[in-house]
């Protein structure tokens, strides 16, 4: 600015700039709020990668032009190479899967005998086939009459099944149908809002000591107070994101473990979906729990036993036995403020909240160790 304004101004003009100032923050709240969660996951990626771009700045002898493409570059390069090691072994399971179906269909007496053989009908003998479900039936059944709290009416009959598969054939068709039309709705808001993370984030990373400078210039509190609020909040938010990183892929990792200890195939795809959704506080239990049954009804009672003892003593306690343990010394929250914080922040903003809980927590107790030190009298 080349202009100055007397030191001291009226009532009459302060009054007038503090209510246009909260206009102007209101209007841009409700014009950025769609785009709010965008802009902080921006915002703490770019703190996140602040180090490596600091070290391509030096190394590319202070290019900006260079060390900005190149930081990008790494961090498209940390989420796209796990989603090629994902994808190739997943189309390995499946083609493994693929493999078993053609040949348990080649080889296998029992299709030979639910299928016609006499040339005229190549189709399904639903006659043989109803036997041979009627079948597989008695076998559940015998294993849940072993249980205390089964008894005769609550065993299986062939109309459950139908009733079952009927119902999960319509519920499928109509996931589906949703699916689709969700897919080709949601696109062009998909790329729209990558669009604008990219400029967003490509603009905050270089940026990150001049939004510093600019926020102590901003504060009417003194400096020193402004970086311990800088530095903590800094250091929490980055624990929480690598934290749930790590705890993802230990409890993934544990979980496909289990799986194959209890002899389930194609582990290394189950494997992968359990560190997929241990993202979530123990979203692996969407896969471990249906197995556990699964392996139950079909008489690998030891099997079940070791997916189920090992997710409710092992897998459940990851999240809260590493966590705390992440969180650095600069953040100074105790681990139950920790967790705290990750639970409140799950149910108030859903998966962010893991990071977000307890960076508001971080920023409560900084507060008030403030307001002892410096403010109290």
């Amino acid at each position: 600015m080349n202009f100055r304004l007397p030191v001291r101004q009226s009532v009459e003009n302060r009054i007038f700039f503090y209510l246009m100032f909260a206009g102007i923050l209101l209007i841009a709240y409700v014009l950025i709020k769609p785009l709010l969660s965008l802009i902080v996951l921006a915002i703490l990626v770019a703190g996140l990668f602040y180090p490596i771009y600091k070290k391509i700045y030096k190394f590319s002898r202070e290019k900006n032009f260079l060390a900005v493409p190149l930081t990008m570059l790494s961090i498209f390069l940390s989420f796209i190479i796990p989603i090629i090691a994902i994808t190739v072994i997943t189309i390995n399971q499946l083609n493994v899967f693929i493999g078993d179906v053609a040949e348990f269909a080649g080889n296998s007496e029992e299709i030979s005998k639910i299928i016609n053989s006499d040339g005229e009908d190549s189709g399904l003998n639903t006659d043989k086939f109803t036997h041979e479900l009627e079948k597989s039936i008695d076998d559940i059944n015998y294993q849940l009459e072993k249980l205390p709290f089964v008894n005769e009416a609550n065993l299986l009959t062939i109309e459950d099944v139908q009733q079952i598969i009927g119902d999960l054939a319509k519920e499928v068709a109509n996931w589906a149908g949703s699916t689709a039309v969700n897919i080709v709705q949601t696109t062009p808001t998909f790329i729209t809002n990558f669009i604008v993370f990219i400029i967003i984030l490509s603009t905050l990373i270089p940026s990150q000591k001049r939004l510093k400078d600019y926020i102590l210039k901003l504060s009417p509190m003194n400096d020193k107070i402004d970086k311990l609020y800088l530095t903590r909040i800094n250091a929490m938010a980055n624990a929480m994101i690598k934290g749930t990183f790590v705890i993802a892929v230990t409890q993934g990792l544990i979980s496909g473990l289990l799986l194959w200890i209890a002899g389930v195939p194609y582990i290394f795809f189950w494997t992968i979906l359990c560190i997929f959704l241990s993202v979530i506080p123990n979203g692996g239990a969407v896969v471990n729990w249906p197995i556990v049954i699964i392996l139950f009804l079909t008489g690998n009672v030891v099997g079940a036993l070791v997916v189920l003892l090992g997710n409710l003593l092992v897998v459940a306690s990851v999240d809260q036995i590493l966590r705390p343990i992440l969180v650095p010394k600069e953040a100074n929250l105790p681990p139950a403020l920790t967790l705290l914080g990750i639970v409140g922040g799950l149910h108030l903003f859903g998966v962010f909240g893991v990071v977000y809980g307890p960076v508001i927590m971080i920023f409560l107790i900084t507060t008030f160790d403030i307001y002892i030190e410096y403010y109290k009298e």
